[in-house]
């Protein structure tokens, strides 16, 4: 059985980028967002198995995100 999606979240692009590749090469999908705002788009039209998130970003923290995620 294949893993499901996951949603990357950091608004460092090199962190994002690096994480990103890391998850792909063990054979994940991976989706990822620059801001929780971005990453609130996404799960309009894709669900994920997976979110990881980024503490501290600007406008919306990651708590607060997954706070909203929760919501919908």
């Amino acid at each position: 059985m294949a893993p499901g999606p996951i949603l990357l979240i950091d608004d460092e692009k090199n962190i994002r980028l690096l994480a990103a590749t890391v998850l792909k090469k063990a054979g994940h999908t991976v989706s990822a967002a620059a801001s929780a705002k971005e990453a609130l788009a996404q799960m309009e039209s894709q669900s994920f198995a997976l979110i990881l998130t980024d503490y501290m970003m600007p406008e919306m923290d990651g708590i607060a995100f997954l706070e909203a995620a929760r919501q919908r």
